[in-house]
C-alpha cells in the first residue's frame, strides 16, 4: 500500500537527488569510530598548565608575553581608564615585600631601558590609610618605580586597586616568583611571609603561590635553620655583581644544597656558617659542604704499639701487664695498693725515661 505524497521508493530518491544538489562536505555527519593516537588533555588539565591565565585570549597589544605577567597585573594593564599619574613620594614599600631588592646597577640598566622605550606597564598600588605614612603601598612595580626616580620623575603611571592584606601578600608573591632570576632563597621568604599574614593555610596553598611542587616546602623550609649570619651571607653572595674578570661571581644557594645538612645545621651550626662562607667565596662546591662539616667530627682511629707480658712467681698467681703507647692495664690478684704506690711513685722518672 503506498503512502500518500508518493511511495516510500520515491521519497528516498528525492532526497538523494536534494543531498547531491546541495553538495555537502563529506564531513559533516561523520561519526568518529576511533580515538585519535596519542595523550589528550581534559579541559582542567589544559589550565592548570597556566593557571594564572584568566582570559581565553591575550590581548595582543600588551607587549609584556601573558605567561610572564600575574594575572592581576596583566588585568590592570588592559584597564587603560584606570591608570594614573601617582607622586613616587606617596609610595611606600610593601611590608610584604621580603624579596631581596636589585642592586644599584640592576636599578641603572632598569632606568636605561625605560629611558629607551619609556614606562610600559604601569606599577600596582593599594591604598593605606595609616596616620603618619605614604598614601600608597607598592604591590607590583617599586623596581619601576626606583629606576623612574634615578631618571628624575617625580611620579610614576600607577593602577590603584583595593585589597586585603591577604591578597597584597599573594599578588606581590605571584609579581616576584613569575620571574626568572628569584632564587631558593627568595622563595623561602616568601613561604614565611605567606604563613605569617594568613594568607595560605597549608603546603598546598603555598605550592601554588610560590609556583613549586608541594614536596619542595620542606626543602624550602630547611633554610630556617641556619644562623641569621649565615642567611645574611647568602644574601650577599647572590647579589653579588661581576665588574671585572677577577671579581667573585654571583651565587646563589640551592635548596637542595641546605635540606641535604638540615640535620648538621642542628647540631653545628657555627662549622655549617663556617662551610657556607667558603660556598659563597667560591672555595667549595655545594655539594661538598656536607663533607666538609662532617670532616670537622668524624673520629679519627690512631694505630697503638701493645705489649702484653705475664709474670709468673712459685705460689704466686700470674701477674699481666698490658701496656700501649697510651697507657699501661695492671691486672693482678692480692697485690698491695699502697706498696705498689709507692713504687710507682718512686720510680716515676725512671719510668718515662
Amino acid at each position: 500500500m503506498a503512502k500518500k505524497g508518493g511511495s516510500e521508493e520515491d521519497f528516498m530518491a528525492l532526497a538523494r537527488s536534494q543531498r547531491e544538489d546541495k553538495k555537502a562536505p563529506i564531513h559533516v555527519g561523520m561519526v568518529m569510530t576511533h580515538p585519535p593516537v596519542g595523550p589528550s588533555k581534559s579541559l582542567d588539565e589544559v589550565l592548570a598548565i597556566n593557571p594564572e591565565v584568566t582570559d581565553p585570549v591575550a590581548d595582543s597589544t600588551v607587549a609584556t608575553p601573558v605567561a610572564e605577567v600575574p594575572a592581576f597585573q596583566r588585568k590592570a594593564v588592559a584597564e587603560e581608564d584606570g591608570v594614573v599619574d601617582i607622586p613616587i613620594d606617596l609610595i611606600q614599600r610593601s611590608p610584604f615585600q621580603v624579596r631581596t631588592m636589585g642592586n644599584d646597577d640592576y636599578i641603572t640598566s632598569l632606568a636605561e631601558s625605560i629611558q629607551y622605550s619609556g614606562q610600559i606597564s604601569p606599577v600596582i598600588v593599594r591604598p593605606v590609610s595609616k596616620p603618619g605614612q605614604a598614601k600608597y603601598e607598592f604591590v607590583a612595580g617599586e623596581h619601576r618605580a626606583l629606576a623612574l626616580k634615578q631618571l628624575g620623575y617625580s611620579t610614576v603611571k600607577s593602577v590603584i586597586k583595593q585589597m586585603s592584606d591577604q591578597e597584597a601578600a599573594l599578588a606581590l608573591t605571584s609579581d616576584n616568583t613569575v620571574r626568572k632570576d628569584i632564587d631558593d632563597l627568595d622563595r623561602f621568604k616568601h613561604l614565611i611571609m605567606l604563613k605569617d599574614s594568613g594568607a595560605c593555610k597549608t603546603n598546598r596553598d603555598l605550592a601554588r603561590a610560590l609556583k613549586i611542587h608541594p614536596s619542595a616546602i620542606p626543602q624550602l623550609e630547611s633554610f630556617g635553620l641556619l644562623k641569621p649570619e649565615t642567611i645574611h651571607l647568602i644574601e650577599e653572595a647572590s647579589m653579588r655583581v661581576n665588574r671585572k674578570d677577577d671579581d667573585l661571581p654571583p651565587i646563589k644557594i640551592g635548596m637542595s644544597s641546605v635540606y641535604s645538612i638540615r640535620e648538621l645545621a642542628k647540631k653545628y651550626p657555627d662549622t655549617v656558617h663556617a662551610a657556607f662562607e667558603k660556598v659563597c667565596y667560591d672555595k667549595l662546591p655545594q655539594k661538598g659542604i656536607a663533607q666538609w662539616v662532617e670532616s670537622h667530627f668524624r673520629t679519627r682511629i690512631v694505630s697503638t704499639n701493645t705489649r702484653k707480658m705475664e709474670i709468673y712467681r712459685p705460689g704466686m698467681k700470674p701477674l699481666k701487664i698490658k701496656v700501649t703507647d697510651k697507657g699501661a692495664e695492671l691486672i693482678f690478684e692480692g697485690i698491695n695498693i699502697d706498696k705498689l704506690y709507692k713504687l710507682l711513685e718512686d720510680n716515676i722518672v725512671a719510668l718515662q725515661g
